[in-house]
């Protein structure tokens, strides 16, 4: 699958998620991908979840993508 198509499958599923501040989004993606591949999507996470207070964690890896609550205190 090429990597612009990768993206877009991925941004459609993160906007299902409707992430609320807070949260963290976390992301593994494959070894093929390049840290300028990662930034991008990076940027399409800032347009997809505007809001303040959401987090985006980025790992090297099998893709994977999971969220995780913050507990403030």
């Amino acid at each position: 699958m090429p990597k612009q198509k990768i993206f877009e499958v991925v941004r459609l599923e993160i906007e299902k998620l409707e992430l609320k501040p807070g949260q963290m989004l976390c992301v593994k993606f494959p070894e093929n991908h390049t840290l300028g591949d990662i930034r991008d999507f990076v940027e399409t996470c800032k347009e997809v979840f505007p809001e303040k207070g959401i987090s985006v964690m980025v790992f090297r890896g099998d893709v994977e993508i999971a969220i995780i609550e913050r507990k403030n205190g």
